[in-house]
């Protein structure tokens, strides 16, 4: 009867089947196929399936309201509510042309699902290991209106799980924040990468945005990259790349950003670019002792006082023995820098002191640290000199990834008082995670939105 499923036409189906396979030492995979109703035709070797319709072949099955199966070129023509199912990916559409053998095919107006992302488009490619989308989105949100999503004209998905679009937009909610000619970033969570927006503004520098970046992280390599615009400087960026084995690797490249020790209150200093090269930690004393040095070179512009220069610097920090144990430990440091600039001055800075943490569940809760600096020779520049020739620092960290609580005051014991408190936080909100910085010193504020599973775990 129509309203039943027919077990002598299934197992002929089956027969069919397992007949039409190229002959092989090994049997050949069957297609299953159970439905409401069967309609056979001999002339073509095709079936037609209605009203319930699931099909399982090896480790893939299609449910749908009507399929057509070429029996032998295990090709299945779906239509209805399809849905799909492979080990690494699930794919909802109303129309679906698919070949079980090379697990491939085409379909329109699809939702599909990679590991804990979301597609949408409204035509896909599939082939064995990848799948293209046209003019289609994606998401990690899995709430019917997302949080965010990126649109593009086209979105390729291969099979190390690498994501590249083309022409994209960003929105949050249904506001657009920027569009972008191309992104490319993986969601393996052995080395994610990913984009999130910036937004930051500062006294002196005004408002700013941008996009950053994280390259997929490997054994041997990670990096991450900014590029951002400004409105009272223009273009600015930095990047970061390091790599580890046999040669050993920092690479820090920056254009206009202010560097993270910048003392000045009101200077604006611009970087056109600077190159900082890190080398390896090289073990002195049979492992007491660690150096890290690092060599930079750049050109620099800095506001109010207009000096305008080239610089090569050199630095190193001397680690002492960790001490302590599992609730606490401290640490020994000596710094030294040495500049030279093409104006013909140079610049050396010494400095001594220690950092101790106390631990909870074995992270950072609370941590001091003592440093005395000293400098001798001249310099063109506002931004190199010693603002804080003797500071204690105090840090403090409540919550756990990824939810997060940072807080550093910086006191100058030379001349009594606060001189910098730098806040941030991070925190959780389903598919979105964003971060929040201030700092009182340069008067600055920044908010970034990292994407969960891409741009942060």
């Amino acid at each position: 009867m129509p309203g039943s499923r027919k077990p002598w036409l299934y197992s002929l189906l089956l027969a069919f089947i397992a007949l039409a396979g190229p002959a092989s030492a090994e049997a050949p995979a069957t297609i299953r196929i159970l439905a409401d109703r069967h309609i056979y035709a001999r002339e073509s070797n095709r079936v037609r399936s209605i009203g319930n319709v699931r099909i399982t072949y090896k480790n893939t099955a299609l449910t749908a309201d009507e399929v057509e199966t070429d029996i032998q070129e295990r090709t299945v023509e779906a239509k209805g509510k399809i849905v799909l199912s492979e080990p690494e990916r699930t794919l909802r559409t109303d129309r679906l042309v698919y070949r079980f053998g090379e697990r491939a095919g085409t379909a329109g107006n699809v939702t599909a699902q990679v590991d804990a992302f979301y597609f949408e488009g409204r035509r896909i490619d599939l082939a064995a290991d990848t799948l293209r989308l046209e003019n289609g989105s994606l998401t990690s949100c899995s709430l019917p209106s997302p949080h965010y999503r990126i649109t593009a004209r086209s979105i390729t998905v291969d099979r190390e799980k690498r994501v590249r679009a083309r022409h994209i937009a960003f929105y949050l909610g249904k506001t657009r924040l920027f569009v972008w000619p191309a992104l490319a970033m993986s969601f393996d969570r052995k080395g994610s990468g990913g984009v999130s927006p910036k937004v930051a503004y500062s006294r002196l520098a005004g408002p700013s945005a941008g996009l950053a970046w994280s390259l997929p992280e490997s054994p041997r390599t990670k990096g991450e990259a900014y590029l951002g615009l400004s409105a009272r400087r223009g273009p600015v960026g930095q990047g970061r790349f390091e790599r580890k084995g046999k040669f050993p690797l920092r690479l820090n490249v920056s254009l206009r950003e202010e560097p993270p020790y910048t003392q000045a209150r009101d200077v604006l200093l611009d970087r056109l670019p600077e190159v900082e090269v890190g080398f390896p930690e090289a073990r002195l004393a049979k492992g007491f002792l660690t150096l890290t040095p690092a060599v930079s070179a750049g050109y620099y512009r800095e506001r109010p006082s207009l000096s305008r220069t080239t610089r090569l610097q050199a630095q190193a920090a001397l680690l002492g023995p960790q001490l302590g144990g599992s609730a606490f430990r401290t640490r020994p440091e000596l710094q030294a820098i040495a500049a030279r600039y093409g104006s013909g001055d140079r610049y050396s800075v010494v400095g001594l002191g220690w950092q101790s943490d106390y631990l909870l569940r074995g992270e950072p809760a609370f941590g001091l640290g003592y440093f005395k600096r000293a400098a001798s020779g001249t310099t063109p520049f506002l931004f190199d000199r010693i603002d804080l020739a003797e500071e204690l620092q105090t840090r403090l960290a409540l919550g756990g990834a990824p939810n997060r609580l940072n807080l550093l005051v910086q006191y100058d014991l030379r001349h009594g008082g606060v001189y910098n408190v730098e806040f941030a936080l991070n925190w959780r909100y389903h598919c979105l995670e964003p971060r929040l910085t201030w700092k009182t010193r340069q008067r600055a504020v920044g908010l970034s939105l990292v994407i969960v599973g891409v741009g942060g775990t």
